[in-house]
């Protein structure tokens, strides 16, 4: 057998102080006797400066206490000490994380004894198991709070096959919870009305970005809101991929939305009644001769008045579009082929909605009287637009009347219909209306600025 080539004693030397790792030797009390240039420089401080330190002063507090308790100990008694992480303290700088490993050496005993360490910079493993520390947490924190959600979690693979699921789906379904891992999630979950619910909603939820809601029932009764989302795996989406599934319980949602348009009902019951004696009064006021053409306009107002909150009680009193209140009107004239309605979704809060019915009414009666509905060849433009951008956006309405007579003299009196639709709604929209009579026809516009009421609902405009 060759003997082993060895190493002069320079090149030994240099391999020492050039390694990455610190070498040190000390005696069997730990004073250190040697240390290697890469040691020294952690510590930021030369070789010869920590010769004759107690390795352990060159920890922080609490790793010289560990040292003097376990790590000496370990070593004195089996003759070494593996992977053990500590932290050096070194002058004007952060702590730093190291492995120490240790060996007694073998020939020696008592007070002449030697040992050696082997000491590796621990920083990235420091920080990985950090990471890894803090990820746990997450990891707990974030099922602790699945586990203890009131919503059914599932996760299920690209058949519709159940991988995983909280407490809430199982109770939420009554089955085993010992049995829900690999059956079908239509098994699990069954919605009677729409036994293959997986198979039609998984292309949707693949194609979109966001997650694809639905709303159905279960045989006990149960309303749920259900999302079914695609997982991705380091924010890329697989070609197969996983599913999210929540199944949130919202019978008592449907129940108070249920009791809500009952009591909207009710309501607009109520208001009708009173319009209905409202009505009853005109007819008593107004029974002279004289009076009659004005009773019968007063009362065809509180009909659109009616016909407005009917709007809204349709609508569960929130905002209204301005394309309802337009069909709405060409409908109460009996000659809807003669409107052109044409604008983009736009909508009204609840308390402008009335104002602008009653000005749309008056402008139709005023063109079935006069204008461009008494004749067959009459057509009347209803268009609007939004212009702008953000807080200068603005409402534009016109109304405008062709092929009718030329208008007579009384419909240009400046009567009650004529201040409402110049005055009483510009007011109520926070704009202005202009009444133009020309030889062609009336033409009537409105402006407004753009407001959003609350309730309204995206991704309509909102005024």
């Amino acid at each position: 057998m060759s003997t082993p080539p060895s190493l002069p004693p320079e090149d030994a030397q240099l391999l020492i102080d050039q390694a990455d790792s610190g070498f040190v030797v000390t005696d069997h009390n730990a004073n250190i006797t040697y240390c290697n240039s890469r040691f020294a420089a952690w510590n930021n401080a030369s070789a010869g400066e920590l010769i004759g330190l107690r390795l352990s002063h060159l920890l922080d507090v609490p790793g010289r206490v560990f040292f003097e308790t376990h790590i000496m100990p370990m070593i004195l008694l089996q003759g070494f000490a593996r992977e053990i992480l500590c932290r050096l303290n070194p002058k004007d700088s952060e702590r730093l994380p190291i492995l120490l490993n240790a060996s007694r050496h073998p020939a020696d005993e008592g007070p002449e004894a030697r040992i050696v360490f082997n000491i590796f910079n621990a920083t990235e493993r420091a920080m990985y198991e950090n990471d890894l520390r803090r990820a746990r947490d997450d990891a707990e924190e974030l099922a602790a709070v699945i586990r203890s959600a009131q919503v059914a979690i599932f996760r299920i693979d690209n058949e519709g096959r159940v991988k995983n699921f909280n407490h809430r789906a199982a109770t939420m379904f009554g089955f085993d919870p010992a049995q829900g891992i690999g059956r079908m999630i239509t098994d699990l979950a069954p919605l009677p009305d729409d036994p293959e619910w997986f198979d039609r909603i998984k292309p949707q939820a693949l194609q979109g970005e966001a997650p694809e809601f639905f709303e159905a029932q279960t045989e006990s009764g149960i309303h749920l809101s259900i999302s079914l989302t695609p997982i991705t795996e380091g924010g890329e989406r697989t070609p197969h991929p996983d599913f999210s599934l929540l199944m949130r319980d919202v019978t008592e949602r449907m129940r108070t939305e249920r009791q809500l348009q009952i009591t909207l009902q009710e309501l607009n019951h109520r208001v009708k009644n009173n319009l209905a004696v409202v009505t009853g009064i005109a007819r008593q006021t107004f029974r002279s001769e004289a009076s009659a053409d004005e009773a019968a306009r007063f009362m065809a107002r509180l009909q659109s008045m009616a016909k407005a909150h009917d709007l809204l009680v349709s609508n569960n009193w929130r905002s209204t579009s301005i394309r309802d209140m337009a069909q709405l009107t060409a409908e109460e004239s009996g000659m809807v082929a003669q409107f052109d309605i044409d604008g983009p979704e736009v909508v009204f809060a609840p308390q402008s909605v009335a104002m602008l019915a009653l000005a749309l009414f008056e402008l139709m009666t005023n063109a079935m009287k006069y204008g461009a509905l008494t004749s067959d060849h009459g057509r009347v433009a209803l268009h609007w637009t939004l212009t702008g951008e953000g807080n200068d956006q603005r409402f534009c309405l016109k109304w405008q009347e062709t092929g009718g007579p030329p208008l007579k003299q009384e419909a240009r009196d400046i009567g009650f219909g004529s201040k409402l639709v110049k005055r009483l709604v510009a007011a109520e929209l926070g704009g202005t209306a202009q009444l133009d009579f020309a030889p062609t026809g009336l033409v009537y516009t409105l402006e407004a600025p753009y407001k959003g009421p609350e309730d309204a609902k995206a991704p309509r405009h909102l005024l």
